[in-house]
């Protein structure tokens, strides 16, 4: 299982963006790895992208990957989060059923949704199962520096 640091924090997005306050992190984090894992790390190259989660893993990254991350990545991540949230946010995994949750009770949910919940996690899956198999691939990306 890969670690799973990330490179904004709740907060962060909080900060960035509409989301209230009120929302419970647990339900935001998820989204954080997958995004910046579907999104994030093509667009950067394995070698940058694994460089930035080592530096905040190991708390030292340079002046050059914080701009970054502060000031290109930050937004790219924030709007991302956002457009895969709604899904997990009103759907919720239960023992017994998947449910739609609204202010003051759980609605079972059609089959349709079912089957929407279902290909988007599927999609997910897929990313992780085919983009494991080239993580030894060598980018063709150059070592971004931001100036």
């Amino acid at each position: 299982m890969s670690k799973s640091i990330l490179l904004l924090s709740v907060a962060n997005i909080k900060e960035r963006s509409s989301l209230h306050g009120n929302v419970d992190e647990k339900m935001v984090l998820p989204t954080i790895k997958i995004c910046q894992d579907m999104y994030i790390r093509p667009a950067l190259g394995s070698t940058l992208y694994d460089r930035l989660i080592a530096g905040i893993d190991n708390d030292n990254l340079n002046s050059d990957e914080q701009n970054l991350i502060d000031n290109y990545i930050a937004d790219a991540l924030t709007w991302y989060v956002l457009s895969e949230l709604p899904v997990q946010i009103i759907y919720q995994f239960y023992a017994k059923a998947v449910v739609k949750k609204t202010d003051n009770s759980s609605d079972a949910i059609s089959q349709d949704e079912i089957i929407n919940i279902e290909n988007r996690h599927k999609k997910y899956a897929e990313h992780y199962k085919i983009g494991r198999a080239h993580v030894g691939t060598p980018v063709t990306w150059p070592y971004l520096v931001c100036r």
